[in-house]
């Protein structure tokens, strides 16, 4: 159902054909209402939503282009998107500008962003720029994403970004809501877990109306092909056809707010909601009932589902001796069982598994929060325009720091975004910096090279920013003298006269270079001081306890059937009553804390015997100031701006260590 024209006529009830008893149970139904196990559960309900050609969507309601006009996002003379009347023309991302043009005169060419060689920041340029004094930068689509994902998370408690322009939703909470909300004499009944579900009503509530295009079962399809209406018979059709309402409840959101149409699939797991979001493109919802799965996947491949492309898939459907002109997920579906499986893939018993419930569409996939960052890079070829002199590779290496800097900050907007959502309040606060820097040089002779240095740590992403660009600035000065002969290129002078600040760099030069990269990694999570000054004063072995009870809490609520709505209510009440002990012991602890700070320093002859062995280094009473006086830190082998703040960094990591020992 598209966003722009939603259909707003007056719907009459949807009529039932209930099974003579339901297929589910209570505890399927509770399993909803708890993250953890809602993706476990037949009544599960996951969603992919999919930006209809996001990066050409994004340049359209920028520059104002009503939405049924063609247009194309370009880097350099390369189109990387099309929208829908674009592609009317026959035009794809194989064209170029030029030949897009001559299908279609009267189409609207947009530029991706770009950095100016030197610049640290992106900007819009007027007409084509440079591919030889600029680099295309994704911030304006990274940016647009991240308002993207704050609407979903404004109406789903779990939602997990795939991509730039891709995401799930978990709606298991909002379909155990409305269910309760709308059935209450039949579900609050408090039972058992195990105890069947009664049948559904006759008729449902007017105001359940499926939303989208619904997959018919084989059921559902005449002799003559034709097809019918969708039958509501269990609790599993009720659940996704409240999924189809939220779903476009939340793509309407976005379009209102954004601008931006989207496309979306509804099923029970994100294997088949994945290949749903696909099917009908562009502002469409396709709706998966777990009755019509089988005759939906019959319109894919095997190699089509995530995980099962390349020579994986490849390879079995060889080992598994599809016919060539035969559907390979109908064929392995309806020729194999689980222990034949077993058979033919007994190298590998869970691919074995996971192919008998793949084909099946009943492959049960947990979704998160977030995905931990464990690396950004920033690279550029640079085709015949190389890199010369020193003054080239500077000014580049300065535009990767920008651009790591920018989606620096993006990584902390997101983190504290993510932090507002129900479930995540572990993560609030985090700061994620890099420790690592790696600078990659591809010279036009020779092969790749790599040099790495540590860097320090900084909240302040401005001095992020600049110890990433003089650190990339030593590393490639480190590359020169040791991986090149930079003096046989520059009249035999020294690598020291070379690089002296005086000298002029764009008079240096180095061989030749085609491509250049910049790589941070080996990110380390610190949370607010607040947080660890309190669990300082905690003794590690009340710290230790806690952890201990909370992972088998965790373990046990898994493992254990979920509670019924009284039950939850029963348990709410000591969560809460627990919350607040909490609570008030990190009161306790931080009154101690400023208590601490503002008595005086206590004197040699009486050490207290509480202090960690990190803190020794206070005991001299001149500390600060031979501090302040230290330019190199021997532990991590660099120079360093803000001595105080670096060792900072260093008790930080050490408390942290020490406690998680």
């Amino acid at each position: 159902m598209s966003v722009k024209q939603p259909d707003e006529s007056t719907k009459s009830p949807l009529k039932t054909t209930p099974l003579p008893a339901s297929n589910f149970t209570y505890q399927n139904l509770y399993d909803l209402n708890f993250i953890e196990k809602s993706y476990l559960s037949p009544l599960a309900q996951i969603s992919l939503i999919d930006l209809n050609a996001f990066f050409a969507q994004v340049e359209q309601v920028r520059l104002g282009v009503p939405d049924h006009l063609p247009l194309v996002c370009c880097q350099w003379h390369a189109i990387i998107a099309v929208n829908y009347p674009a592609r009317k023309f026959g035009i794809s991302r194989l064209d170029s500008v030029k030949s897009a043009l001559e299908k279609c005169p009267d189409l609207y060419v947009a530029h991706a962003a770009v950095y100016r060689k030197g610049e640290t920041h992106w900007a819009y340029q007027e007409g084509y720029p440079s591919v030889a004094t600029h680099k295309v930068s994704l911030d304006t689509y990274r940016r647009e994403s991240r308002k993207i994902l704050r609407i979903l998370q404004q109406h789903i408690d779990l939602v997990e970004k795939s991509s730039v322009d891709e995401s799930y939703v978990d709606l298991g909470r909002e379909v155990y809501n409305t269910l309760f909300d709308l059935f209450p004499e039949i579900l609050n009944q408090d039972e058992e877990g195990n105890v069947k579900l009664p049948k559904i009503p006759d008729i449902l509530p007017i105001k359940l109306q499926w939303k989208g295009v619904v997959i018919e079962s084989l059921e559902e399809i005449t002799p003559e092909g034709e097809s019918l209406p969708p039958k509501i018979q269990d609790w599993d059709d009720i659940c996704c056809l409240i999924g189809s309402m939220v779903i476009f409840d939340v793509r309407m959101a976005i379009y209102k707010e954004l601008g931006y149409t989207t496309s979306a699939g509804v099923a029970r797991n994100k294997l088949v909601s994945k290949l749903a979001g696909g099917f009908k493109k562009p502002d469409n919802q396709t709706i998966i009932r777990n009755s019509s799965i089988c005759r939906f996947l019959s319109n894919f491949e095997l190699t089509d589902i995530t995980g099962m492309g390349g020579k994986l898939g490849d390879s079995l459907i060889d080992k598994l001796d599809v016919p060539a002109d035969t559907n390979s997920i109908t064929f392995t579906r309806e020729r194999y069982d689980l222990e034949m499986l077993k058979d033919e893939l007994k190298d590998d018993l869970e691919l074995a598994e996971k192919v008998y419930h793949l084909v099946r569409g009943s492959w049960p996939t947990e979704l998160s929060h977030q995905t931990e960052v464990k690396s950004m890079t920033s690279t550029k070829n640079f085709n015949i325009d190389y890199v010369r002199n020193l003054f080239d590779a500077y000014g580049w290496l300065t535009v990767f720091a920008g651009d790591l800097w920018n989606r620096l900050i993006d990584l902390d907007n997101e983190n504290m975004e993510l932090s507002l959502v129900k479930h995540s309040n572990k993560d609030k606060g985090n700061i994620r910096r890099p420790r690592t820097l790696t600078l990659g040089v591809f010279p036009v002779t020779g092969s790749r090279q790599t040099r790495q240095m540590p860097i320090s740590f900084n909240k302040d992403l401005e001095k992020t920013k600049q110890i990433m660009v003089s650190c990339s600035h030593q590393l490639m000065r480190e590359y020169l003298e040791n991986n090149t002969n930079i003096s046989l290129l520059n009249q035999r002078r020294t690598s020291k006269e070379l690089f002296d600040m005086k000298q002029n760099p764009q008079l240096v030069k180095i061989l030749s270079i085609k491509n250049m990269s910049l790589t941070i990694s080996n990110f380390t999570v610190l949370n607010d001081n607040a947080l660890i000054e309190a669990f300082a004063i905690k003794s590690n072995s009340n710290i230790n306890d806690e952890l201990i009870q909370i992972n088998l809490q965790k373990r046990q609520q898994k493992a254990s059937p979920t509670p019924s709505p009284k039950k939850q209510k029963q348990l709410s009440e000591e969560h809460k009553l627990h919350i607040s002990k909490m609570f008030k012991e990190f009161e306790a602890c931080k009154e101690i804390v400023q208590q601490q700070k503002k008595q005086p320093q206590k004197s040699k002859k009486q050490p207290s015997s509480n202090n960690f062995d990190i803190f020794k280094s206070l005991k001299k009473t001149n500390f600060l100031e031979e501090l302040q006086s230290i330019k190199y830190c021997q532990k991590c082998k660099i120079s360093i701006d803000d001595p105080i703040e670096h060792n900072d960094y260093h008790i930080a990591i050490d408390l942290s260590d020490k406690l998680n020992s």
